[in-house]
């Protein structure tokens, strides 16, 4: 069997939501937090809906295709919604760790010639440095 490969892939768009219209109640993101007592469980049509609102916003914030977005968030479904958004909206989302340092997320943008920087009130207290771009919070 061949298979054509597409000339642009985009996993958001051709994965992701292919699966929500075809399984859209299967279970897509299963999260699980460190003790082991909370979950949370998206279908993948609650995580389409939540990344096509996170890839909105990314766009009314001015990101556009080709843009460089440091994401730097512990592993929560905020995280997947916001890569999956960049994703879909054609951003490059760099995925950053939240345990670096102040000297970390300064080099990071930098390094990696991002326009922004999505995270979280910590992270946020650690990038307040970073000039020319944006900080884009999530709660």
């Amino acid at each position: 069997m061949v298979v054509q490969t597409p000339i642009y892939f985009n996993f958001a768009r051709d994965v992701m939501e292919r699966q929500a219209r075809e399984r859209p109640d299967a279970c897509a993101l299963w999260c699980v937090d460190e003790s082991g007592r909370n979950q949370r469980k998206f279908s993948f049509r609650q995580l389409a809906e939540s990344f096509r609102r996170a890839a909105g916003l990314f766009h009314a914030m001015g990101i556009r295709r080709g843009d460089r977005v440091l994401t730097i968030l512990p592993r929560i479904p905020q995280w997947w919604i916001a890569i999956l958004g960049l994703t879909k909206l054609g951003a490059v989302p760099s995925p950053g760790t939240p345990f670096g340092t102040s000297e970390d997320i300064r080099y990071h943008p930098r390094g990696a010639d991002a326009l922004a920087i999505t995270t979280d009130t910590v992270g946020a207290a650690k990038a307040e440095h970073f000039g020319g771009g944006r900080l884009l919070g999530v709660r």
